[in-house]
């Protein structure tokens, strides 16, 4: 995504990073060039609520 000389923004490039087994991806805080990060719960330890950091190589 880029913004416009008017002010808007270019059409957003969606990518879907992959789910690690066992994990549920709880949320996605923020996204920053390749990396996404948020928080995440062990569906083997739902109790506890864990952070994350996701890299694609998309650029």
């Amino acid at each position: 995504m880029q913004r416009l000389k008017n002010g808007e923004f270019s059409d957003a490039t969606w990518i879907t990073f992959p789910n690690p087994a066992g994990v549920t991806v709880y949320t996605n805080d923020s996204v920053w060039d390749r990396a996404s990060v948020g928080g995440q719960i062990s569906i083997t330890n739902p109790g506890v609520f864990t952070t994350y950091a996701a890299f694609t190589s998309i650029s």
